[in-house]
């Protein structure tokens, strides 16, 4: 699906697992408590989208800004994209050594 149009969508509760949504327009979807796991999300754009208690683990998810999101709350992301989002916002992470 890469390149799709579904700015505006109502996608409340869906699943796209897996799927490469490259390039996609999703600004201002609704998709709160969605599955997209797995998903190829490069350059999608998603200004304005809820993502609620959507899950996004494993989901190539670099250049997502979560700012630009109408809502995030309950996002559920793995360890590894954690670096890339706070990067997007312009956080800076260090690690501690133990």
């Amino acid at each position: 699906m890469d390149l799709v149009e579904l700015s505006e969508a109502k996608l409340q509760g869906c699943s796209l697992s897996g799927s490469r949504l490259r390039e996609a327009d999703l600004s201002y979807a609704d998709l709160t408590d969605a599955d997209l796991t797995d998903c190829d999300l490069f350059q999608a754009i998603l200004d304005g989208a809820k993502l609620a208690g959507a899950d996004l683990s494993g989901a190539e998810v670099s250049g997502l800004n979560l700012t630009a999101l109408a809502g995030f709350a309950g996002l559920k992301i793995s360890d590894d994209q954690m670096f890339a989002l706070l990067d997007a916002m312009g956080v800076s992470v260090r690690t501690r050594e133990r």
